[in-house]
């Protein structure tokens, strides 16, 4: 949802403006699979929070690969649904959910495959163990204490997950940095 009042041609208009400095880029609105993407041989493609939009992956992926230019890099952020307390969650919620009919987060099959179809440069989770830290709120444990411990649960996510894929999959997001092959 845009702020009250503005319009997706106004966004655009500022992202525009403080793209000015960069020569090759530009901001457009235009649907990534249609034939009217004609734009190829981009050397990074950043998708934060997009790639779960795809319903149908093998297209996402060919597509990448059309339009990537060889060796570039692809960086995604995307929420998993892997974890037991989120898929109860989201279960929960789901039937609340204003995008439901177009969000489909990654499971285990969609990193293994991304991870197949592209080389993988690294990966990283968050809201792994870290997740639970909302429960230390109940506990009469002091701010800084609960801080620490959040802090200490969060970098064992993220440092574990680059090579773990068991601390991978009980998290709640993740990060992929991969090449085109």
């Amino acid at each position: 949802p845009l702020p009250c009042g503005s319009s997706l041609q106004d966004h655009i208009g500022m992202l525009s403006r403080k793209l000015e400095h960069l020569p090759h880029a530009h901001a457009e609105v235009i649907d990534f699979l249609s034939d009217d993407f004609i734009h190829r041989d981009f050397d990074v493609v950043y998708a934060y929070g997009v790639m779960h939009h795809f319903e149908n992956l093998q297209v996402l992926v060919d597509t990448l690969h059309k339009v990537m230019a060889p060796n570039a890099q692809l960086i995604t952020y995307d929420p998993l649904k892997t974890s037991f307390p989120i898929k109860v969650i989201r279960a929960a919620y789901r039937p609340f959910q204003t995008d439901a009919d177009w969000e489909w987060p990654f499971s285990k099959e969609v990193v293994h495959k991304l991870e197949s179809d592209f080389k993988r440069i690294d990966r990283r989770a968050v809201l792994g163990r870290s997740k639970y830290v909302a429960l230390l709120n109940a506990l009469p444990y002091s701010y800084e204490r609960k801080l620490a411990k959040g802090k200490k649960w969060h970098k064992k996510d993220w440092d574990r997950s680059a090579t773990s894929d068991k601390d991978v999959f009980r998290s709640m997001h993740v990060t992929l940095h991969l090449q085109k092959k």
